[in-house]
């Protein structure tokens, strides 16, 4: 994952954590956003340092995110409240899937 996706994505993960999930789940974001929180403070501390260079903005923005967290898997007959644009969004580390019947 390129940094510059987690940046688009955090607006989501925080309205995310703000959600009511089953104690699994909301375990796993928990850990999640608080990795991520990580690479986040990164970014901001680099982007004042860059003062607009839009040449060091773009190599920032395209550096890669490590993480060794599995995708988190959300159901989607979760009672979760997000948009379209979060849901796109969230998709590179949610793995949003839908039950199948027997």
């Amino acid at each position: 994952m390129k940094l510059i996706e987690l940046v688009q994505a955090s607006p989501a993960l925080q309205k995310l954590i703000r959600q009511d999930l089953p104690l699994p789940t909301a375990y796993a974001v928990m850990k999640m956003v608080d990795k991520y929180n990580v690479d986040l403070s990164f970014y901001g501390m680099e982007l004042v340092k860059a003062d607009g260079d839009q040449e060091k903005i773009s190599a920032l923005q395209e550096m890669d995110v490590q993480t060794d967290l599995e995708r988190i898997r959300i159901r989607m007959d979760e009672n979760i409240i997000l948009s379209p644009t979060d849901v796109k969004y969230l998709q590179p580390i949610i793995d949003f899937y839908k039950e199948e019947k027997t």
